[in-house]
């Protein structure tokens, strides 16, 4: 499924979107609000975060509209950088980590990769080290994290097993390195 067909659907998802920008917007760890006022919000991701952020339909314009809503506005509190790249597998966002998010001393960091990896055959174990070792710079960093789980929607090629594995991947990482974790595939599986 191409981001143009998904894009024609997305009225159906609306639903799901806005679950999701809640949850991106104050992804909650321990109850505490992971974004506020006067901080630093970059998205790193592939083409989901790169059309997203060009797109007002776009998950990274549809956190900032639900920061808005609760009085963090990118006009006044907020300032934020979309660094996602169409078709990069976690790799790919690996090598250019420090040069697009860590040099923009960032508070908070969001992390959307996976599908490109699972598409082009990326093993299990590299795509998790991938992970692990971007989370660690942005800790490194003093940012926080936000792991987004990867999501295949519409795309008959990924198997639900190789998704759930890459899922559980992104969400143990969360768990053990005190990141919030914005459970994006569950939510569209649900849907």
């Amino acid at each position: 499924m191409s981001i143009k067909h998904l894009g024609k659907n997305l009225s159906s998802l609306a639903k799901t979107l806005a679950f999701c920008v809640a949850g991106l917007a104050f992804a909650a760890q321990a109850g505490e609000k992971q974004i506020s006022s006067g901080q630093k919000l970059v998205f790193m991701g592939d083409s989901i975060t790169d059309y997203g952020w060009s797109r007002s339909h776009g998950y990274p314009n549809l956190v900032l509209k639900g920061l808005a809503a609760n009085g963090i506005s990118l006009e006044k509190n907020v300032t934020a950088f979309g660094v996602g790249v169409a078709g990069e597998k976690s790799g790919d966002m690996l090598e250019r980590f420090d040069a697009d998010v860590v040099a923009k001393d960032p508070d908070v960091v969001t992390i959307s990769a996976g599908v490109n990896d699972i598409l082009f055959n990326t093993t299990y174990d590299a795509f998790y080290q991938n992970m692990l070792s971007m989370v660690s710079k942005a800790k490194g960093a003093g940012a926080k994290v936000i792991l987004l789980s990867p999501t295949a929607v519409g795309y008959s090629e990924v198997t639900t097993d190789t998704l759930s594995q890459f899922v559980g991947g992104v969400r143990e990482i969360a768990a053990a390195q005190g990141c919030a974790y914005a459970p994006v595939y569950e939510m569209f599986r649900d849907h």
